[in-house]
């Protein structure tokens, strides 16, 4: 049996195109490792993978906890009137609660730390 925690789940849907395009990144404790689980439905991408694993460093992933555990994000969060690019959405799941925060291209004012998280989940999924 396999201990599976889903910590974090990103989901980038681009605002351009025609047909299904989201990549979603999933931040995953799996019998104490740490991965990310990614799927990319895509179907313009230049990727040829559609899902894969990558493996993580549990230091690098505890420092990111860390950091986000320090955020403070602003209830009525304000983003940048932004009209194209893609719409980011992350969702973190602490205990007995989940945090949903989802903005167009640039991060709602006060977001940086959640934004900056986003940016390295998408950045572990590229390699």
């Amino acid at each position: 049996m396999n201990d599976r925690e889903q910590i974090a789940l990103l989901r980038i849907i681009p605002s351009v195109g025609c047909g299904p395009q989201e990549l979603t990144i999933a931040l995953v404790q799996l019998n104490g490792s740490f991965l990310v689980d990614v799927q990319d439905s895509n179907e313009f991408s230049n990727r040829k993978r559609k899902r894969w694993r990558v493996a993580l460093n549990s230091t690098d992933v505890q420092q990111q906890i860390i950091k986000l555990k320090q955020a403070s994000v602003p209830a009525f969060p304000v983003s940048p009137d932004v009209c194209d690019g893609e719409y980011i959405e992350l969702t973190i799941k602490g205990e007995m609660s989940t945090l949903t925060l989802g903005w167009w291209t640039l991060h709602p004012e006060g977001a940086e730390e959640v934004a900056a998280f986003a940016n390295w989940l998408r950045e572990q999924a590229r390699q």
